[in-house]
């Protein structure tokens, strides 16, 4: 769940210290929420509000937590910080989903 109290923020901080992977597009967590290799997210990029495609160096995850008009999203990108866990973002936008276990 995303906010200040959902699990990314707890495990992560209010900003990470992960880094971008350039090469292979994404941020891995294995170090921040867990010990295996799998947890990999994938910058694919999102649509925002006016349907307009945002690039594959970004992403935003959707969180299961309301913010109001918004829900919390995680957000990726290439810059600084690499992560960003609880970004309150507009309901509109296409954003992909990720299980938090299989």
């Amino acid at each position: 769940d995303g906010g200040i109290q959902g699990v990314w923020s707890k495990a992560l901080g209010s900003n990470s210290t992960a880094k971008y992977d350039s090469d292979n597009r994404g941020v891995g967590f294995s170090d921040k929420l867990g010990s295996h290799d799998s947890i990999w997210y994938p910058t694919t990029g999102y649509y925002d509000s006016s349907g307009s495609f945002k690039n594959d160096h970004s992403c935003r995850y959707w969180s299961a937590s309301p913010c109001g008009v918004y829900v919390y999203s995680m957000g990726l990108n290439y810059g600084s910080p690499a992560v960003r866990p609880n970004v309150d973002t507009y309901r509109a936008y296409g954003l992909p989903v990720r299980c938090i276990k299989e």
